[in-house]
């Protein structure tokens, strides 16, 4: 039997928007050294930069619908191959979130990363609790940080995220038309 080296894995965290996914996430690379992919992070960044693929992305992100699979499947193939250098295990967060992406996945992976261990996370959650907890999410606004807070058990006092002191906001896709 093979052992994989501690790096040489990529778990993919799944679950609907608020779960808990990228909280997760972010004490997994804090405490333990991963390499987070969150393909909504990284759709936002994408849009920042004013590029035509951003613009493109942002036509998608403010009327609520999903991004189409070949484009967050690159965006992701792509992600990882500059990453895997860094030698620490990967966290996808909400890839993939389609079928289509999935079966993308699944068909590069095994030729693009054969000595990698892939394993799934599913965060189960209601939708009710979904709606409540994007309704009262504010994100912090520095891109490096990214920091989530919530209304209901606000830590950022004055909208200032606690950990770099940017403004927190809420996101655009946040409101509750979108959310449903």
């Amino acid at each position: 039997m093979k052992t994989l080296q501690y790096y040489k894995k990529i778990f993919s965290f799944l679950g609907p928007p608020g779960s808990g996914k990228s909280t997760l996430a972010k004490i997994c690379a804090k405490k333990l050294g991963f390499e987070v992919l969150s393909t909504g992070d990284l759709s936002r960044k994408h849009v920042s930069l004013k590029a035509d693929f951003g613009m493109l992305i942002r036509e998608y992100l403010n009327i609520g619908m999903l991004v189409p699979d070949d484009l967050i499947s690159t965006m992701v193939e792509n992600w990882i191959e500059n990453h895997i250098a860094l030698k620490k295990p990967i966290i996808l967060d909400g890839f993939p979130r389609t079928v289509e992406q999935a079966r993308y996945f699944l068909d590069s992976f095994s030729d693009f990363f054969p000595d990698y261990d892939f394993k799934v996370i599913c965060f189960i959650i209601s939708d009710e609790e979904v709606i409540t907890r994007l309704a009262n999410r504010f994100v912090c606004e520095n891109k490096n940080c990214q920091m989530i807070y919530s209304q209901n058990s606000f830590a950022g006092k004055n909208n200032i995220c606690d950990l770099c002191g940017s403004k927190l906001v809420k996101r655009e896709d946040d409101r509750p038309e979108i959310i449903k």
